[in-house]
């Protein structure tokens, strides 16, 4: 919804063949950018007369991400091995990278996320029988505490607020470590 803005970014991917029975894969992305054109109207109340008027915020020039630029990284092992009229057991490990961040259009302080890295993980034994599939896994082995998302209105200044601490700031939390056991069968 930004009038103008410029982005500029890249992203590579790697699918590595190690052996006949382990691959490896890795990406790894690159986003910069800023608005060069954007404006928000803003209703705001003020608290002690109620009287309700609007603030107009140029946010032209402000940069997305903590630098004004957002990274990200992915690497992952895949691993195939064959135990004969008994099927197969697969197993993948991955390791990702998410850069700092905000969640609020000026960058706020009170939207900054640090970057943070993940561990997940999942071994499979696919059977002979071509049907059944048993899979036990993890996410975030780890136990990284980490933000997913966050709507922050802490009672900016800029749009009327009195104090940062005022507002509502709801923040939803990556899941914690979890495992699992999968038992699938097709029919």
């Amino acid at each position: 919804n930004a009038k103008e803005a410029a982005i500029a970014g890249v992203e590579v991917d790697v699918l590595a063949q190690l052996t006949d029975s382990l691959s490896l894969s890795m990406s790894a992305g690159y986003l910069a950018g800023d608005y060069k054109q954007f404006t928000i109207d803003d209703n705001v109340t003020d608290p002690i007369t109620l009287e309700e008027s609007i603030v107009v915020r140029d946010l032209s020039g402000v940069e997305f991400g903590s630098d004004g630029s957002e990274k990200s990284f992915d690497i992952s092992l895949l691993h195939t091995y064959s135990m004969g009229n008994r099927g197969d057991l697969t197993s993948s490990l991955g390791y990702s990278f998410q850069d700092d961040q905000y969640y609020t259009l000026m960058n706020t302080p009170s939207s900054f996320e640090p970057s943070y890295w993940l561990l997940d993980g999942r071994i499979t034994w696919n059977l002979a029988n071509g049907e059944t599939r048993v899979s036990l896994w993890g996410t975030n082995l780890r136990d990284e505490e980490y933000v997913d998302t966050m709507i922050d209105q802490s009672g900016d200044i800029a749009v009327g607020g009195i104090d940062p601490s005022l507002g509502m700031t709801a923040v939803y939390w990556g899941s914690p470590r979890r495992v699992g056991l999968d038992i699938t069968h097709a029919f």
